[in-house]
């Protein structure tokens, strides 16, 4: 839908029942970053997981989310880009102060225990690891409604949960005004295509005859489901009725399901819902979906097309120094020096590399 831009979700999932076992749940699964706080410490306490008082986890997340994802979910800028125009001239975001912002919250979310302290050297899925099987509260990744889906139908086989709605997703509001809340444009869509300069052009235009099959509504519905008269029959020009089975917890029973790959994906990266899709996970966004259609406070943080796609010597190179500012994050994190002597230092250190692609990129957008 157009409210969503097509957007990550980078946002939290957590454990609604033991919100609601410390008395601390909110309707609407939204929060401030200080009642997160005070939650994982009640929860910390109390152990309404069975982990022993003190041993269960805050946070943990996807490897790859940490640093960079907690820090971009704040709010306390709405232009993240890797270079920002500040004045006359673009420079990098982390020269910024929001940035420093940033940096300084999610150090102090980590010092202070909130965050699980081995998610700085872990890979894989450890934190999601750990959050399946009870020992943290809340968890970061890219919790779609499909994600919430497919979790809810382990979580409940195994065990873990004994309903949906003790797994649900969180809106925590930005630290800079405790009301806002941030989403990022995705900078693709997940179907970019190469063509082999050697295929003819007949064969070409093969490709893109069957992709706008696809996107027609016969297409659609052989994506979806497969078969006329055998996967599904019309309801109407635009729905279909699916002709699987069901599994015994009420799931569509696809025969395609150890063979099947889509190939083709409208331009969004989270897809509505369709006739086979599991509604769990959907129904667990209800009250977040119309908080963020509805809430002035609601935001997506934009992409500038313009520079994804610029291709100056040195921006190719060396970018954003994105890796040079990651490690530089992690160890500030892991020290117990002061933050924003650290920060200055580091600065000092970069500004002789980001200086010369700055204004090579200056000299392509700024114009005199």
């Amino acid at each position: 839908p157009e409210w969503l831009q097509n957007a990550y979700y980078s946002m939290y999932a957590y454990r609604r029942d033991w919100a609601k076992a410390v008395d601390m749940y909110n309707e609407g699964d939204i929060y401030t970053y200080d009642e997160v706080f005070q939650m994982i410490d009640a929860i910390k306490e109390q152990d309404p997981g069975g982990n022993g008082p003190g041993n269960t986890f805050g946070i943990t997340s996807e490897s790859w989310a940490f640093p960079g994802v907690f820090m971009q979910i704040l709010g306390y800028a709405q232009n993240r880009d890797a270079y920002v125009k500040v004045g006359d001239g673009y420079v990098p975001y982390f020269t910024t102060e929001p940035w420093r912002q940033e940096v300084k919250f999610v150090a102090n979310m980590y010092r202070n225990g909130y965050i699980w302290k081995d998610q700085m050297t872990v890979g894989g899925s450890e934190g999601l690891d750990n959050f399946k099987a009870g020992r943290s509260f809340m968890f970061l990744g890219s919790n779609t409604p499909s994600w919430f889906a497919g979790q809810y139908a382990s979580w409940i086989e195994s065990g873990s949960i004994g309903s949906t709605d003790d797994l649900a997703p969180m809106v925590v509001l930005s630290p800079s005004d405790d009301k806002t809340f941030v989403l990022t444009q995705t900078e693709d869509y997940w179907t970019v295509s190469n063509f082999s300069n050697s295929l003819s052009d007949a064969k070409y235009n093969r490709i893109l005859d069957l992709w706008n099959w696809l996107a027609s509504e016969d297409g659609r519905a052989y994506r979806v489901a497969g078969i006329p008269g055998v996967d599904y029959t019309r309801a109407s020009d635009t729905e279909i009725n699916i002709l699987w089975p069901k599994t015994a917890s009420g799931l569509w029973d696809s025969p395609y399901k150890d063979t099947a790959n889509n190939f083709v994906n409208p331009p969004e990266l989270v897809v509505s819902p369709n006739e086979a899709s599991e509604m769990s996970g959907f129904d667990a966004f209800k009250d977040i979906f119309e908080f963020i259609q509805t809430s002035p406070d609601y935001f997506v943080t934009p992409l500038n097309w313009d520079m994804q796609t610029f291709n100056g010597e040195l921006y190719s190179q060396f970018g954003s120094f994105s890796s040079e500012a990651d490690e530089f994050v992690e160890n500030v994190y892991a020290s117990s020096d002061d933050i924003d002597a650290m920060i200055d230092a580091w600065l000092a250190e970069m500004e002789p590399k980001w200086r010369p692609v700055a204004d090579e990129l200056n000299a392509s957008f700024v114009q005199p």
